[in-house]
């Protein structure tokens, strides 16, 4: 297995027990200024804040395509925190 499936395989799994939870803040700011995000997303500035924004919450993922290693620890504490963030507000929707 290739460290960024290894990565991935470790990261949901530890992403399915309790604990610490990181939500995508700036995207979600990013996001949530915009009356229509998705019709947003066409003009070039507002596309370059929601991508910046998108890109900056999910950066590690450049880092284990760019070099083929598992991240480092932090990083990847930061990935299990938002795959477990991400768990919980889709188990959320279907309490809705």
């Amino acid at each position: 297995m290739n460290p960024g499936a290894e990565a991935l395989a470790r990261a949901v799994s530890s992403g399915l027990t309790s604990g610490d939870e990181i939500g995508p803040d700036t995207l979600l700011v990013a996001v949530s200024s915009h009356d229509d995000p998705l019709q947003a997303v066409n003009d070039h500035d507002i596309s370059n804040e929601i991508f910046g924004a998108l890109n900056g919450a999910l950066n590690f993922l450049d880092f284990v395509r760019a070099t083929v290693q598992f991240p480092p620890s932090d990083e990847f504490d930061r990935f299990v925190g938002l795959l477990r963030w991400n768990i919980r507000e889709i188990a959320n929707l279907g309490r809705c």
